[in-house]
């Protein structure tokens, strides 16, 4: 088909360590036990031939992706949160990724925020920045790290076009890793005699073509980021109504490209009399960034025309002398900009500088009428836009022009030319801007249009069942592959496809399984809890929630226990205290005469003899029975059911302390006897809540800690 000339398995997909690709094909290999005794031959392994290539395409794939997510993080002049994937902090003595102990976000164009979660952690974030090969400096004020993006120097320009190089060589050699394993793998067929030799000549070269496709690849992706890191200039541009300046990011100095600031629709039309105007006839815009006003830098291949005060009659050369002339003095006011503007140099798309009194100019009304009196076929004008759309498409890195070639595609539609076929590469190419766009449904019904056009367009059948795989429809995945295939049987990219809607498949049975046996379980557990009056809530101490289990054969229940000695702060631990063990049991273990003293205890006050045992009334919130059952499914990974959303939003307010227990509730009261009392008397007490685990007190009787303990002189 004469559509898009771009590869639709991504090419930006990841790289994984190259000794990550280092496994054999063994999963695929099935053996039997060999008959006879001694001397008999070894197995046969059964090995589907093409799966070495589909397991070896998959993993390159996932090469791939890693090479794209390394390449994200080198910086090219503009704030971009991902530079910051690489960075590793020491967090408490173990290296922690930065993105696991705080949030970063991008307020404007050239500033990175980074809000850590724990704000004990903030100087260790800050030495880590500092440490990395970023070279920017952080700004740290205590709350947050703000990471100015400076523009690029030359020398650092070269540094990183380095380390974009060295990630790209790190890539091939992972693929190459992976052809090394597939070629053993083939080689081993051929050795037990799966193969003959010439299937094994054709396995080889197939693995060879698909390692220099990927390899090429990489060279693209590498050039083109290596390219991105040279466009980026700084240009002023200037207005004459008090010295309002912009700085904005332009193109690399070999290249004829500027960049120019606009502002919205109603400040360009507050600012028209007295704002400098630099007409623009584009040829391809190659780069957008839009900050928080939405000015936009618009990166142009093509040549300036800047109006000054001259009247429009005024020869070009003049004209972008003159411009020449008063960029070169920043400090000096611009000349006033024309009344109005050359009608040549409209869009007539409705551009923010554009309002009624411009369409009704005489000069763009005849200009307009020019065009509706084009001679033009409604095929003709279809495969214009579709070329313009295939150009738009050249430039996918960027999403914009992802979305202008959407326009172009749309229009080509709209003529209602009456070739099939051509219409069927529109829908085709209209779906890859929608997979791109990560707009599945629309990329889904547009490639099931495209093939309803055209059965054969292949590009039509991958397109639509990768939209579907998108939104999780496997079954209608593997339909469309299939269909596919019998158009192009060897269509690696379908193949694959058609292995990831089957594994789909199988994830989401599985899924389903595993949904049905955990809501069995949680609601059992609940049920056991209710029976038992056990009430649970979030956890007040550092210690974290250990909630009680059920043993499967006594159908008791087990309680991970906290004893707190409050006057040092120490504890001791019981993981397993069952529902009829006595309170006066465990003491017995934890103060049996034969055991060493305790450290802090210097004046030995704490004897069996001489402790008592309390526990805290109403220590928490409890939460309900039906939001124990939802965060013990959400945390089984049972599929998420939006109906607990409100539950949710209960469970966040208990465990933030939004929903707070009243003080004037909450007292220490004493287990007069022990040795009668069992936990599961404990736990029944209608004022008894499990904070996350059992907590019990213990004091020694005598002590002038303990009048303070019971005044309520002492607080967790």
């Amino acid at each position: 088909h004469d559509d898009v000339d771009v590869h639709d398995a991504d090419a930006q997909r990841a790289r994984a360590p190259a000794d990550a690709h280092t496994a054999a094909y063994e999963p695929h290999a099935r053996h039997h036990a060999a008959k006879g005794g001694k001397g008999a031959s070894e197995p046969e392994p059964e090995v589907d031939p093409e799966a070495i290539e589909m397991d070896a395409m998959e993993r390159m794939d996932k090469t791939m992706d890693s090479i794209a997510k390394d390449f994200s993080t080198v910086r090219t002049g503009r704030a971009n949160v991902q530079i910051l994937d690489r960075i590793e902090v020491m967090y408490y003595g173990a290296p922690t990724a930065l993105k696991a102990i705080a949030n970063a976000s991008t307020p404007d164009a050239q500033t990175v925020v980074i809000q850590p979660f724990d704000k004990t952690a903030i100087k260790d974030i800050e030495r880590a920045l500092n440490e990395s090969d970023l070279g920017i400096t952080p700004n740290n004020d205590g709350n947050v790290i703000r990471l100015v993006i400076p523009a690029l120097t030359e020398e650092r320009r070269k540094d990183l076009a380095k380390l974009v190089s060295k990630l790209g060589e790190d890539g091939k050699v992972a693929l190459r890793n992976v052809r090394r394993d597939a070629m053993k793998a083939i080689e081993k067929l051929e050795k037990a005699s799966a193969i003959g030799e010439d299937e094994c000549a054709g396995l080889k070269k197939g693995i060879e073509d698909l390692t220099a496709s990927y390899i090429k690849k990489v060279d693209d992706i590498t050039k083109a980021k290596e390219t991105e890191l040279q466009k980026f200039k700084t240009l002023k541009v200037a207005v004459a109504d008090g010295g309002w300046m912009a700085n904005r990011q332009s193109v690399s100095q070999s290249s004829h490209y500027v960049s120019s600031s606009f502002a919205t629709a109603a400040a360009a039309r507050q600012r028209a009399r007295n704002t400098i105007y630099i007409y623009i006839h584009t040829q391809f815009i190659h780069d957008i960034d839009v900050d928080a006003e939405r000015q936009t830098c618009a990166f142009v291949a093509a040549f300036i025309v800047v109006i000054m005060s001259a009247p429009p009659a005024t020869s070009l050369d003049a004209q972008i002398h003159a411009h020449a002339k008063h960029t070169d003095d920043a400090d000096a006011a611009p000349p006033p900009p024309p009344d109005t503007l050359p009608a040549l140099f409209w869009s007539g798309d409705g551009d923010d500088w554009m309002d009624d009194a411009h369409m009704n100019n005489p000069e763009f009304a005849a200009l307009k009428a020019m065009l509706a009196e084009d001679p033009a076929s409604p095929c003709e004008l279809a495969e214009m836009h579709k070329n313009k759309g295939n150009q738009s498409m050249k430039y996918k890195h960027n999403l914009m022009y992802a979305r202008y070639a959407v326009e172009h595609y749309t229009t080509g539609i709209l003529v209602a030319c009456d070739d099939a076929g051509l219409n069927s590469i529109l829908h085709s190419n209209r779906a890859y801007a929608g997979l791109l766009l990560k707009n599945y449904r629309k990329a889904y019904e547009d490639g099931v249009k495209a093939v309803e056009l055209d059965a054969r367009n292949v590009k039509g059948w991958y397109r639509a069942a990768k939209a579907a795989l998108s939104l999780e429809k496997f079954e209608e995945c593997a339909r469309l592959c299939v269909a596919g295939l019998d158009v192009e049987s060897t269509n690696r990219d379908m193949k694959v496809l058609l292995r990831e809607a089957k594994r789909g498949v199988e994830k989401r049975e599985a899924q389903a399984r595993l949904d049905v046996d955990e809501r069995a379980r949680v609601s059992a557990y609940a049920e056991a809890l209710r029976d038992k009056c056990i009430r649970i809530g979030p956890a007040v101490l550092g210690s974290g929630e250990r909630w009680p289990t059920i043993d499967a054969n006594t159908h008791e229940a087990v309680f991970w226990t906290l004893f707190v000695y409050p006057e040092s702060m120490q504890t001791d631990v019981v993981e397993a205290a069952r529902e009829s063990d006595a309170l006066g049991a465990h003491l017995d273990v934890l103060f049996n005469p034969g055991a060493p003293p305790l450290a802090w205890d210097s004046a030995n006050a704490y004897t069996r003899e001489s402790v008592e045992i309390y526990w805290q009334t109403n220590a928490t919130v409890p939460y309900t029975y039906a939001q124990i059952e939802t965060k013990m499914l959400d945390a089984a990974g049972v599929t998420r059911r939006d109906a607990d959303d409100d539950t949710r939003r209960a469970i966040v307010d208990a465990e933030t302390k939004t929903k707070k227990v009243d003080a004037r509730d909450q007292f220490m009261r004493l287990i007069v006897d022990p040795y009668a009392t069992t936990f599961g008397d404990l736990v029944k007490n209608k004022e008894f809540v499990v904070a996350g685990h059992v907590v019990l007190y213990i004091v020694a009787k005598g002590t002038e800690f303990r009048q303070q303990f019971l005044n309520g002189e002492w607080e967790l």
